[in-house]
């Protein structure tokens, strides 16, 4: 597929934008260093150089989605180290032993495809698009036509709403039966010359919280067992999980994954047969050198090592949250012992998520505490009710992180508290059929200066982010004026 061309640049100050497939307006003139923006640019990063869709929410990391990676979105942390929450992947029983189908196999970009779709001072949206490849010259697609499009909303704090649908294919069987489909990661990706003691603190690699509970720290290297659920029974009744991975300096990327069957569908734990995620830990540090490249060969998923790091890019996994997980993948393909017996596994043919089947995540780069994570995670997957003085609640939509409310001619009010008296941080709005009117947002009773909110108008609704986080009960109310 083609990459569609996007506007490379939109001024804050502008009553009118045409980006993709969106008619755009702003709800207030803001600051433009401090607008949201999104452009095409060349990037040469690792010695290579290729086009990259880069969006700048205005703060010290940005978010990158480029040709070389085949467009999988990545934030950049530091200048030489990304963050990724990977995609859907998955692996067959007939050809086991060539490792998974996934889109950074397409390294011609025969499959990918990357657009924005919304672009205001409130939020961008992110369209990315790709087939599960493998990493022949051929490039097969697994099962014929199986791929996947994932939708980031990205909010003025950085805070990103990953929606991932995946279509499992249905032309033929020529990979045989899936053992796995995996959603989600936390990588690393190192530019040459990066070295791991240099980066990472060793002691805490890996920083697992949830529900406000003391947080589970994995040291590198480590023994024994790989799942989560196993080594930490307690977090399975977590009601999410925050991951991070613990930098010697900077900010820290972070994901956060929903332990409900509505935001992430997944059958039982492929571990232990418990009802919630199956959470797979990296003992030791990982080095894979397939990524990025594209110079005319097709490289397969290649193992390194440390030593490897000094003139190659490499990626290292922390975490895999994979919510179908075969029991042959745990005792063949995971431990390597017999992956040839895996082809005479019988399978149930409707093994696996079904097309269209929608997972949630939260991911971002952030210097604010693991505490303030679990907050927003919390308030993510237990939303609080909007008590309405004005207007109707239509509910809060977990795929944008928002409430959608339907105002009256003049306007909404209500009153909000935070989930079990946590606190509310940066509440998102969607006024539906707001049409084109102006707006003043005010809280307790007292309007809010421009640089306390932000606003855009999409396809006749306003989205409003509110820049400000809640301790207490407090009344919203937005009114055109």
């Amino acid at each position: 597929m083609q990459r569609r061309t996007f506007m490379a640049a939109v001024p804050a100050l502008l009553s009118n934008a045409l980006a993709t497939r969106s008619r755009l307006h702003w709800a207030q003139q803001t600051d433009p260093q401090q607008a949201m923006r999104a452009a095409w640019e060349s990037l040469t990063w690792a010695n290579s150089t290729g086009q990259a869709l880069v969006v700048d929410v205005g703060l010290p990391w940005r978010l990158i989605s480029w040709e070389k990676a085949q467009y999988l979105p990545c934030w950049e942390v530091q200048k030489n180290l990304w963050f990724f929450s990977e995609f859907l992947e998955t692996a067959g029983t007939a050809a086991i032993e060539r490792g998974s189908h996934e889109p950074l196999s397409d390294k011609h970009n025969r499959y990918t495809h990357v657009a924005i779709t919304e672009l205001g001072p409130a939020r961008v949206v992110l369209h990315w698009q790709y087939a599960l490849s493998d990493s022949t010259e051929q490039a097969n697609v697994f099962h014929g036509n199986t791929w996947a499009e994932e939708f980031h909303t990205i909010y003025p704090d950085g805070l990103t709403v990953r929606k991932l649908i995946g279509y499992p294919g249905n032309e033929n069987r020529a990979q045989g039966q899936p053992v796995v489909w995996e959603v989600a990661e936390l990588d690393l990706v190192f530019a040459p010359g990066a070295k791991l003691n240099e980066t990472i603190d060793a002691k805490s690699a890996l920083r697992v919280s949830g529900g406000g509970q003391d947080p589970y720290v994995l040291g590198w290297p480590a023994t024994g067992e790989r799942w989560l659920c196993r080594r930490n029974p307690q977090s399975c009744d977590w009601p999410a999980y925050v991951f991070r991975p613990s930098l010697q300096k900077g900010p820290e990327p972070f994901l956060i994954v929903p332990n409900r069957k509505d935001y992430f569908p997944r059958i039982a734990c492929g571990a232990c047969g418990g009802d919630h995620l199956s959470t797979m830990l990296w003992l030791d540090p990982g080095v894979y050198k397939n990524w990025p490249g594209c110079s005319g060969e097709c490289p397969k998923i290649v193992k390194g090592t440390e030593e490897d790091m000094k003139e190659h890019a490499v990626h290292m996994p922390f975490v895999s949250v994979i919510p179908w997980v075969h029991p042959s993948f745990l005792t063949n393909f995971l431990s390597r012992r017999d992956r040839s017996s895996a082809s005479s596994v019988q399978f149930d043919p409707n093994w696996g998520p079904k097309p269209g089947t929608t997972w949630l995540m939260l991911c971002g780069t952030s210097k604010e505490s693991d505490g303030y994570l679990s907050d927003v995670a919390n308030q993510w997957v237990n939303p609080s009710q909007l008590e309405m003085r004005e207007g109707e609640s239509k509910g809060f939509e977990s795929s944008e992180n928002l409430y959608e409310v339907a105002p009256t001619s003049k306007g909404c009010s209500f009153r909000v508290t935070g989930g079990n008296r946590a606190p509310l941080v940066h509440p998102a709005l969607k006024l539906l059929n707001w049409r084109y009117r102006s707006a003043r947002v005010s809280l307790n009773g007292v309007p809010l200066a421009p640089e306390r909110w932000r606003g855009s108008w999409v396809k006749g609704d306003l989205i409003v982010w509110i820049n400000e986080i809640l301790t207490t009960p407090s009344e919203i109310s937005i009114q055109t004026f």
